[in-house]
């Protein structure tokens, strides 16, 4: 007989910690400091998991890809979209698919928290759990950070199939938003434009635009085209007059992202 632990791993550094563990491994076994990929990596392996479409997974990318820079040479992603586990019974517009985009195309939080990403530059500045600072090749600053909050212990001890997204408020015990202070030292004086995109559960995701609409759960075209309009980063703007140091503050609501954009102006 085979014992088989089904359990869900609770800890939230285990991507992490599963990095080093595999470098480690890698050693002791002679192979030395060969690139390490993470091709498949995820917080369910459940394809019907309200939290796959949620503000939650924007941040959970995020933290994880902050937290393995330096262990990981590449590291990839599950599903691009939610087609691949999409089955004849289904019939909700979303439905806890792991994918980027929904089956029909919609961008949900975990899309865009790779596309923030994408918009760093070369340059890294610094970085801890919840944030990163760079800047390209043209002086432009370029930071990306989140309000990561792990799932609490109710979340573990039932099934990991959850597709009511109503139960999605009672998975989080931790609902605290970030005041956070950015200071950037030693730049060149002058006037600097400073441009932030985010998602949050009060704009652009797609989970909660279709929570606050729906009158049950099949959605036509129009409802389609709709929310594939609206979800997607509100932007604000503000310009700072600045010494050899710009600080500013920005508000991130529980698991909300954001990609901050920095330059001087002309």
């Amino acid at each position: 007989n085979v014992l088989i632990d089904g359990r869900r791993v609770q800890n939230e550094d285990y991507v992490k910690e599963w990095m080093d563990e595999v470098r480690a491994i890698a050693r002791t076994a002679g192979f030395g400091d060969k690139k390490l990929y993470g091709t498949e990596w995820n917080c369910s392996v459940s394809s019907r998991n309200i939290l796959h479409d949620s503000c939650f997974m924007g941040a959970y990318i995020i933290k994880n890809v902050l937290s393995t820079s330096g262990r990981a040479d590449i590291l990839a992603y599950w599903g691009a979209s939610d087609l691949h586990s999409e089955y004849f019974d289904l019939s909700s517009i979303l439905y806890g698919g792991e994918g980027l985009l929904s089956r029909d195309g919609i961008r949900k939080p975990a899309y865009f928290a790779f596309d923030f990403l994408n918009h760093l530059g070369g340059t890294i500045l610094g970085y801890g759990e919840n944030y990163i600072i760079t800047q390209n090749s043209m002086g432009d600053y370029r930071i990306v950070c989140c309000n990561y909050k792990h799932p609490g212990i109710l979340y573990y001890q039932e099934r990991e199939d959850i597709q009511d997204m109503r139960r999605l408020d009672d998975i989080f015990s931790d609902h605290q938003e970030i005041q956070a202070k950015i200071v950037i030292k030693g730049i060149e004086p002058g006037r600097y434009q400073i441009k932030i995109r985010k998602i949050n559960r009060d704009t652009g995701s797609v989970q909660d635009e279709w929570r606050r609409i729906r009158v049950d759960d099949t959605a036509g075209e129009d409802d389609i085209a709709y929310l594939k309009s609206i979800c997607i980063p509100r932007i604000s703007v503000q310009s700072l007059d600045c010494g050899k140091d710009l600080q500013f503050r920005t508000v991130l609501l529980e698991q909300e992202i954001q990609y901050i954009h920095i330059k001087r102006s002309i």
